[in-house]
C-alpha cells in the first residue's frame, strides 16, 4: 500500500526533510530582477552567471534566462538558455546536487487562450519561448537520467521591483513610466494577461522550493486573464496622468492575446497572493514601497511571515 501525506508520498517527504538539512539553497541567477528579490527576502548562496565550479549545496534555483524576445542576436537564447543550463547541470550533477528548481514561464505554451494548465500541449513560437520550452525538456530529461531531483516553475506576467522596462519586456512598467512622463500610450487592443507582484512571485518560489512535490511542473500567477487596457486606465487615474492611451491590432507575434494560468495545483499546496492587482499598481505608481525586499518592514499586512 502506498502511503501519502498531505498529498506528497511518503518516500518524496524524507527527500525534502533530507534537502533542508543541507546547506542554504544555491542560486543561479542571483543578480537578475527576480533573484536579486529573492534572495533579499530569503537569501541563499549566489553562483555568479560565469561560475562553472560545482555548487556548494544540495538545492538549487536556477533563475539565468534571457529576458526578452529578440531577434537581432538569436544566438544569445542558444548559449544562455541552452549552453549555459547543461554547463551548470553537469556540474550540479558533479557536485552532488539532489533538487533542480528551474525557473520558466507561460510564453513556453505559445498561443494557447483560455487557463493554461501545467500538462497542456506547449507550443512555443519565438527565440526566447522555443529555448525555454527546449530548456525544461533537458531539466527534465538531464535530471531524470541521473536520478536528481527536479521542479519547473512557469511564471506569468511578474510586476513590481525595481525592473525599468525598455518596452521590450515589462510592458506594464513600460506603461506605467509613459504615464508617469504624460507620454502618448499606444496598446495592443485585446491584449490580457496574469499579473502576479514580484514579492508574491518570490514568496511563491520559496514555497515550493520548501514544499512543491519533486519532480513536477507548478505554474505561478494569480489564476486571473487582466485586460492591459484596465491597468493603463487605473494606473493613469491614480497617476492624474494626462497621456493620451490608444489602442492598436494586434500583429502576427507568437504571444497569445488573452491569457491565464490554472494555478489551482500551487493553490493546493497551501499557497495565495498577499498583494492584490490594484495594490501593486497603486504601488508602482506612487511610493513604491514594494519595490525592494528592504521597504517589506513596513505595514501590518507585510508583517506576515514571508513563506507560505
Amino acid at each position: 500500500m502506498q502511503i501519502t501525506f498531505s498529498g506528497l508520498e511518503w518516500s518524496q517527504k524524507r527527500r525534502l526533510a533530507f534537502y533542508h538539512n543541507r546547506k542554504m539553497l544555491v542560486i543561479y541567477g542571483a543578480t537578475g530582477i527576480i533573484g536579486t528579490y529573492y534572495k533579499g527576502l530569503y537569501g541563499g548562496h549566489a553562483m555568479q552567471r560565469w561560475e562553472t565550479r560545482p555548487p556548494d549545496g544540495r538545492s538549487v534555483l536556477y533563475l539565468i534566462s534571457t529576458t526578452s524576445n529578440t531577434y537581432s542576436n538569436p544566438l544569445i537564447h542558444t548559449d544562455t538558455n541552452v549552453d549555459c543550463l547543461m554547463k551548470r547541470l553537469m556540474a550540479c550533477r558533479e557536485a552532488g546536487v539532489r533538487c533542480f528548481n528551474f525557473v520558466s514561464s507561460w510564453f513556453v505554451y505559445g498561443k494557447s487562450t483560455g487557463l493554461m494548465k501545467e500538462n497542456d500541449p506547449c507550443a512555443p513560437q519565438g527565440l526566447y519561448s522555443i529555448t525555454k520550452r527546449c530548456a525544461e525538456d533537458l531539466v527534465m530529461d538531464y535530471c531524470s537520467y541521473h536520478g536528481i531531483d527536479w521542479r519547473i516553475f512557469r511564471l506569468g506576467n511578474v510586476y513590481g521591483g525595481p525592473d525599468k522596462s525598455d518596452g521590450q519586456r515589462n510592458a506594464l512598467h513600460y506603461v506605467v513610466q509613459r504615464l508617469k512622463d504624460g507620454a502618448p500610450v499606444e496598446l495592443v487592443a485585446g491584449i490580457e494577461r496574469d499579473y502576479i507582484h514580484i514579492y508574491d512571485t518570490c514568496r511563491a518560489i520559496n514555497h515550493l522550493c520548501n514544499h512543491g512535490a519533486l519532480n513536477a511542473i507548478y505554474n505561478i500567477g494569480s489564476g486571473l486573464s487582466v485586460p492591459l487596457s484596465y491597468c493603463a486606465d487605473y494606473c493613469k487615474n491614480i497617476i492624474g496622468s494626462e497621456s493620451v492611451i490608444t489602442q492598436r491590432q494586434a500583429d502576427a507575434s507568437g504571444q497569445a492575446l488573452a491569457m491565464a494560468l490554472d494555478c489551482s495545483k500551487l493553490f493546493r499546496s497551501g499557497f495565495s497572493p498577499l498583494i492584490s492587482l490594484e495594490e501593486g499598481l497603486s504601488d508602482l505608481c506612487t511610493n513604491q514601497r514594494f519595490s525592494t525586499p528592504a521597504h517589506f518592514s513596513m505595514g501590518t499586512k507585510l508583517m506576515q511571515p514571508l513563506t507560505a
